[in-house]
This record gives structure tokens, C-alpha cells and sequence, in this order.
């Protein structure tokens, strides 16, 4: 039985990703090199060049994602969790957590920010509790897993009146992928390492 908490907190959940997918209409499409409709052999090019010259970190994905509008399931997980994380609509009543999926792909969940939280290892998302959502900002989809078509529907909590084949197919991969909650995201690049000048070798000189 859904409390009335609860449901304001997926009411919550579901006003701060609707903002947060915004950026992709609103400021930035970012194409993808790997998903129906939008392969690319460039893109992919464009992509490996940036993941090759810099650090792994939220920033530098949504930097180079936004900059050059490719990106892939990584990228795109990092501009949406930026929007999220620190949306005040989820600070006090919602944890947000990036996931690596067995299925070779990365999603967002929102959930309870004091509840049981499976980390270290590998679950289903069925494991969850019925007012996790879920994120998947690669096919441009959010949804609660783990609540009934009915439940959703009563409570205003769907995610739109039709589906592509696409987002239906991706559910399912997400639903049947064993998933692992990432702890240890870097959220900013690692600081340069200061330049140590060879002996002679200076910048300016006094007169």
C-alpha cells in the first residue's frame, strides 16, 4: 500500500526528471552513435576521441556530450544525474544512484534516500522498492518498474501515452540485465598535476 508520502515523493521524482530531460529538447540534443535510427561510424569516432583525451568524470562527459552533441548511455546518464543530484525537489526524500547494467548499459534510479540500498553487487531491479524509478536517458524514458499499470495510472505517475518498439525493447533489457549501483562516481576531473619546468627552461626572464 503506497502511503500519501510516497506518492508525493514519485510526484517529486517525476517533476525533477521531466526538467532534467528538458536539456535534450531545450539547450542540447546530444545524438547517439549506438542507438536505433542515429548509428553512426562519425559520431563513434568523435565520441572514442573525446573518452581517449580526457578523465572519466560526470563534468567531463556532460562537457564534451554537450560541446560536441554526440554521446552515448555514459554521457547521457552524466547530464541527467548533473540535473538530478541536486534538484531541490529531491534532496530531502530521494537518493540518486547511477547503475551499470550486465546488458552493456547505464541508467539512472531514483529512490528512497534512507531505504536498503544493494550495493557491491549485483541485483535485479525487481529487488527495488515500488517507488524506485527509473531513468534511462539514452532512449529518453523514465518509469517505476516496480509498481502495476494500474497503480501508475491512478496516481498521474505515467511516463507518456505511447511507447516506441524502442523503449520497450530497453525496459525489458534493463529488467532481465542483472544491475550494480555505482558508489565511487568522480565527479570532477582529477586536478592537473602542476608543471615542474626542466632546469634552464623558464617562462620569462629577468633582465
Amino acid at each position: 500500500m503506497l502511503t500519501a508520502s510516497d506518492v508525493n515523493n514519485m510526484k517529486q521524482r517525476k517533476l525533477a526528471v521531466l526538467s532534467a530531460l528538458k536539456f535534450f529538447t531545450d539547450v542540447k540534443d546530444v545524438k547517439s552513435s549506438n542507438i536505433l535510427g542515429f548509428e553512426s561510424d562519425e559520431a563513434s569516432d568523435i565520441i572514442n576521441a573525446y573518452r581517449e583525451d580526457c578523465a572519466r568524470s560526470v563534468i567531463s562527459f556532460f562537457a564534451n556530450a554537450a560541446s560536441t552533441g554526440v554521446g552515448n548511455c555514459v554521457e547521457l546518464v552524466a547530464i541527467v544525474y548533473a540535473s538530478l543530484s541536486g534538484n531541490p525537489r529531491l534532496l530531502h526524500n530521494s537518493m540518486v544512484g547511477v547503475c551499470e547494467l550486465s546488458g552493456d548499459h547505464a541508467i539512472i534510479i531514483v529512490t528512497e534516500k534512507y531505504g536498503a540500498m544493494p550495493f557491491f553487487s549485483w541485483h535485479k531491479l525487481d529487488e527495488l522498492s515500488r517507488t524506485t524509478m527509473v531513468v534511462d536517458p539514452w532512449t529518453r524514458d523514465w518509469y517505476f518498474p516496480n509498481l502495476d499499470p494500474t497503480t501508475v495510472c491512478a496516481h498521474g505517475l505515467y511516463t507518456m501515452s505511447l511507447l516506441t518498439p524502442w523503449q520497450i525493447h530497453i525496459r525489458n533489457v534493463c529488467k532481465t540485465s542483472l544491475m550494480r549501483i555505482c558508489t565511487n562516481i568522480a565527479i570532477l576531473p582529477p586536478p592537473e598535476k602542476p608543471k615542474i619546468w626542466p632546469k634552464g627552461e623558464y617562462s620569462f626572464r629577468y633582465k
